[in-house]
């Protein structure tokens, strides 16, 4: 499913992973001992270790998120000759204080669609980090709170299309696009996708009003369902 990932980014005139990428990972859940199994990638800050920690299963929901998570490796990728200062993303809260050496991707693999698509976005991130790891740390951010993610989930999404899916041998090629199947299809990505966005939308409403001053702690739960 990584590979598979990886195979979608080089056809993006993007980075491979590196070895260290494949031998450090975790791309299937551990069986000798707890994980904890959200996927993520990890830029270790060296110019050359990235990672990506994901409990893989066969599945479409999988696969795209290997492809988000995919992303993040690449924005690690581009961002590698950096200064650490600028590697992190424009949101603090996206790696805290951490001052890592390493990047890498973390994921309890398991083999399912699921776990192939967040493959792919974890591999995105790793392909962040590594396009920008030659530059300094305080140009490795974000340039805005959500691109990081927003750059997993535009490969997530370009991967789940029943058109790739042939292609890659994941759906049987003498199948048709029909009707209802698009319709489907286009159903499932609004109720993923479409259906959030007033949701967080309301989150920044409210975020965005504390940070003003405009609701105060008192006020948290309040104001919250006002909105």
């Amino acid at each position: 499913m990584f590979k598979l990932a990886e195979e979608f980014f080089i056809s993006l005139n993007l980075s491979a992973m590196p070895a260290s990428f494949w031998d450090n990972s975790i791309l299937e859940k551990p069986k000798d001992r707890d994980l904890v199994c959200h996927a993520s990638a990890w830029d270790f800050y060296d110019g050359k270790d990235f990672r990506i920690k994901q409990c893989t299963r066969v599945d479409m929901d999988d696969l795209l998120t290997a492809h988000h998570e995919m992303g993040h490796v690449q924005y690690f990728i581009q961002y590698k000759d950096q200064p650490s200062v600028y590697k992190e993303g424009a949101n603090p809260g996206r790696v805290g204080g951490l001052t890592p050496v390493f990047c890498r991707i973390k994921q309890c693999t398991r083999v399912d669609m699921n776990d192939l698509l967040t493959a792919h976005h974890e591999m995105g991130h790793i392909q962040y980090y590594i396009q920008y790891k030659h530059q300094p740390k305080v140009y490795k951010r974000g340039a805005n709170p959500g691109f990081h993610e927003a750059v997993g989930d535009v490969m997530s999404l370009s991967v789940s299309t029943p058109k790739h899916l042939r292609k890659v041998g994941l759906l049987d090629a003498s199948s048709v696009d029909d009707y209802e199947a698009t319709i489907n299809y286009l159903y499932l990505q609004g109720l993923q996708k479409v259906a959030f966005l007033p949701s967080a939308l309301l989150m920044d409403l409210w975020r965005w009003d504390v940070f003003k001053g405009h609701t105060t702690s008192d006020r948290y739960n309040c104001d919250w369902w006002k909105l």
